[in-house]
């Protein structure tokens, strides 16, 4: 006679925290506009942000799940072993509107 198994996975949420880190950047921005009339005027807007490539690590702060664990969260971590996050705050905003003066 054959048999069978179940499998019942279990998932547990994990708090974690994301220390702090610091890169130098610059901000980079000009805006143009083209009147229409007295009151109107048609706008455009670039801002670049720039910041260096850094690197942080998630640091696991506590069990977010109801379900009772029996590993520490270090083992858990350990046993994980995630990569540092590659962080990089660069990003371009463009922004095109019409302007009224009141």
């Amino acid at each position: 006679m054959g048999g069978h198994a179940v499998l019942l996975p279990e998932f547990h949420q994990i708090g974690v925290t994301l220390p702090s880190t610091d890169s130098l950047g610059f901000n980079i921005g000009w805006d143009v506009a083209f009147p229409l009339g007295d009151r109107f005027a048609l706008f455009g807007d670039v801002r670049t942000l720039g910041g260096g490539k850094t690197e942080t690590a998630l640091v696991f702060d506590r069990m977010l799940s109801g379900n009772v664990m029996q590993s520490p969260l270090t083992d858990i971590e350990t046993f994980l072993d995630l990569i540092p996050l590659q962080l990089d705050p660069g990003s371009t905003r463009i922004l095109a509107g019409l302007r009224c003066r009141l």
